[in-house]
């Protein structure tokens, strides 16, 4: 303002004093300075000449019709750029600049020129600088005309634009020492001409640009894709390859130990419901409610076959039938145990003179109770078919370089566990109350054990189930179902077992309760039928 003004007083389009001798204005390194000052100091006339400003902006000799630079444009840096790229095939493109005002603005050019032809940024590094900034009419028509060979050798003048017309060395960095490098001077590029003395480039050895010209002179273009959902880069990141397909299979060790413990748990099963079809007269069997702990074995047979529906890869009809399977199966188990703990208490209290509760026990009730579950959780499995049934999905984001192939089950699936768990609270709370009974009888203090490990096993099950991705989230729940399962069958049919082969006397024998409660034992032969 000092200089257009004059004096003390810097009031723009004023002046104080008599012009000074003012002939042009060099500088600025700065676009943005640059620009500022040829549209201030145009204004009254006085040419300018940048010696750092490459923002293409200030081509516009509309605009700035006084201004001139002794640099290329940063145009000029992108054709460079594309000559060098398309010469030796690169499309993995660092990019080091310093740390100019000036640079900013051109390396998000540069960057964005890359993209668009096809190229890939690797990175993008700012390097410290320091730079020095140097500070009518006619002397503008002898600018536009300049020519001169500076000594360098390099010929300096300015094109239609005020641009200095871009040339450019390409140097060879080559290491000669730990944190040492030696630059060789391999070729001169301009906006329209490119030469390389190949013979002097010393390429790294772990760099093999020899197959990348190769690749790049078949193809006459640079290629840098990005590859389709289903495909991943293979390991020189010059092609896309097919994902491989991620799901719990059989030959993995996780899925075939899985398929082996529920194949082991369902011939356990198959065992014991033999082993009760045997022994369906013994006192320990018919005390205990033999038919309902065969619909429980035949339950639990069905839970553990049901996992094998989980493994594989998994299609619609899969994702379709294998929760539903599951939570059908598992409803009939857990109200089963329900009807024996309801059972087990009707049976001590129906003995009191009067008493109501004689007529729930029978073989009604529990088939009552057992059909109820089983139609409310149908129901609930309906609705959630009808609504909004589990797909199979695609997931390309969890794993890199795989597709998990999984179900989407959606909210019908913890509605479906929602109320598994309440089954499983009642009987867990009566199975509490009936604890102090006469062990004779009492089967409660084992389905409270079983239904300790089923709260245990899924009230992890959940928070686990929600954090993990892909094939791993199937395993989870497996492991699940398979966990609590066992716990019901070896926690209620174990210990008849033990009796029937390692205490047979007692196996034998039948207990009838007084009215006093206490006990009284007579062998089973005696008993009436």
């Amino acid at each position: 303002m000092r200089i257009l003004t004059g004096g003390g007083l810097h009031i723009p389009n004023y002046r104080c004093k008599n012009p000074g001798h003012l002939m042009t204005v060099v500088g600025f390194a700065s676009s943005t300075l640059s620009v500022l000052v040829a549209e201030t100091f145009g204004m009254f006339g006085y040419p300018q000449i940048s010696y750092g400003a490459i923002d293409p902006l200030l081509s516009d000799t509309q605009r700035f019709p006084y201004f001139y630079r002794t640099v290329p444009s940063a145009i000029h840096l992108q054709n460079v750029l594309h000559l060098v790229l398309k010469y030796f095939g690169w499309t993995w493109i660092g990019i080091i600049y310093s740390d100019l005002e000036s640079n900013e603005n051109a390396i998000q050019k540069v960057k964005a020129f890359i993209i668009s032809g096809g190229g890939c940024i690797a990175f993008i590094k700012k390097l410290r600088s320091s730079t020095k900034y140097l500070n009518t009419e006619c002397l503008n028509f002898f600018i536009k005309r300049v020519y001169f060979t500076n000594t360098a050798g390099e010929h300096i003048y300015f094109d239609k634009y005020g641009d200095a017309i871009g040339e450019y060395d390409l140097v060879n960095r080559i290491s000669i020492q730990k944190k040492k490098l030696r630059s060789v001077h391999v070729g001169k590029l301009t906006s329209t001409d490119f030469f390389v003395n190949e013979s002097a480039v010393v390429w790294p050895v772990y760099f093999n640009q020899s197959e990348l010209s190769d690749r790049v002179q078949e193809n006459d273009m640079i290629q840098c894709l990005k590859c389709h959902d289903e495909q991943w880069p293979n390991k020189n990141k010059d092609k896309c390859v097919q994902r491989p397909i991620a799901y719990l299979s059989y030959q993995e060790l996780l899925g075939g130990c899985l398929a082996s413990s529920a194949v082991i748990l369902s011939v356990t099963s198959v065992y014991f419901l033999a082993i009760f079809i045997l022994y369906k007269n013994t006192s320990v069997i018919k005390t205990t409610n033999r038919k309902l702990s065969m619909v429980l074995l035949l339950s639990l047979i069905l839970t553990f076959c049901s996992c094998l529906v989980f493994i594989g890869v998994q299609g619609n009809i899969k994702c379709l039938i294998r929760q539903p399977i599951f939570g059908m199966s598992f409803t009939v188990s857990v109200s089963s145990l329900l009807a024996k703990t309801i059972l087990v208490v009707l049976a001590f209290h129906a003995t009191r003179p009067g008493s109501r509760l004689k007529r729930f026990i029978g073989q009604k009730f529990p088939c009552v109770l057992v059909g109820l579950s089983s139609f409310l959780q149908a129901l609930i499995c309906a609705l959630w078919l009808g609504t909004g049934p589990p797909i199979p999905t695609q997931d390309f984001y969890s794993y890199p370089g795989y597709i998990i192939i999984d179900c989407e089950e959606r909210f019908g699936f913890y509605a479906m566990l929602a109320f598994v768990g309440c089954l499983a609270m009642g009987c867990l709370v009566i199975a509490v109350l009936a604890r102090n009974l006469p062990s004779a009888y009492n089967e409660a203090k084992y389905i409270t054990f079983s239904m300790l490990v089923f709260f245990s096993v899924w009230v992890t099950f959940i928070p686990t189930y929600i954090s993990t991705k892909g094939k791993y989230t199937t395993a989870v729940e497996l492991f699940a179902i398979l966990v609590s399962g066992a716990g019901l069958l070896l926690c209620i049919f174990f210990p008849k077992c033990y009796i029937i082969f390692c205490k047979p006397s007692k196996a034998r024998v039948i207990y009838i309760i007084s009215k006093n409660q206490r006990v009284s034992r007579i062998p089973i032969s005696k008993r009436s039928q």
